[in-house]
């Protein structure tokens, strides 16, 4: 995997599955900063922390799949205004209704 800092280089890239691949860690802020991101599969791995804030700003965002891990916190408002948002999953995580 590339460094955290490298993927926000990444300007065109349009999709992510990383899924059920026992990556550990955090979310990294950097995905935020990918404009063209339209899918974000995460999942069925063994990330912790928050989702960063930097996710609601994913404005093509349709897909985001981050179910199955151990995220913590509370779900931002942001992650359901997204404009053309198909599909989200955060479920069997540790997050705060």
């Amino acid at each position: 995997m590339c460094p955290k800092a490298e993927i926000g280089l990444l300007k065109g890239l349009r999709s992510i599955r990383l899924y059920e691949n026992f990556l550990t860690g955090m979310i990294p802020r950097e995905f935020g900063v990918l404009p063209s991101l339209t899918s974000l599969n995460i999942d069925q791995n063994l990330l912790t922390g928050t989702i960063p804030e930097e996710i609601a700003s994913l404005s093509d965002l349709r897909d985001l799949n981050i179910f199955f891990n151990q995220l913590t916190g509370h779900l931002s408002p942001e992650l359901f205004s997204f404009q053309f948002l198909e599909w989200l999953d955060v479920s069997y995580n540790l997050l705060d209704s």
